[in-house]
């Protein structure tokens, strides 16, 4: 089992390549979608595998490299009250979301809850 800090650094890295230029509000809807998959049955019991996971999320799939800078450092204590429950904002059954700017074809077949920022979020995709 992954420590609870490199939990914290895999969600906080997938935090800044998939929301980097949102506030903290941006940031902290797309790191609980990811807390939300590692508690679902449906995704890994893991964020690091949830993130990982093939097809999932952009910035994994692009090829990025996850590199440690001062951007990153600076979400870390964000990503770790969301790892801790201490901040809690959106539905547990919000699995989903996408960026504002591409309609996927899976979004029809959900319920959309919330726009932050720059994603839409959504619950009931199957």
């Amino acid at each position: 089992m992954l420590s609870a800090t490199v939990l914290t650094l895999c969600m906080a890295s997938m935090a800044y390549y998939e929301a980097r230029g949102e506030g903290i509000d941006g940031m902290t809807a797309v790191m609980e979608v990811a807390m939300h998959r590692a508690e679902s049955p449906r995704y890994p019991d893991d964020v690091c595998a949830v993130v990982k996971q093939n097809k999932q999320f952009s910035a994994f799939n692009a090829g990025y490299k996850m590199e440690v800078n001062q951007e990153l450092l600076d979400i870390l204590p964000l990503a770790w009250k969301v790892y801790r429950k201490k901040i809690d904002n959106i539905p547990d059954d919000v699995l989903h979301y996408h960026a504002k700017s591409v309609n996927p074809k899976w979004a029809t077949k959900g319920i959309l809850v919330a726009t932050i920022e720059n994603h839409k979020f959504y619950s009931n995709i199957k």
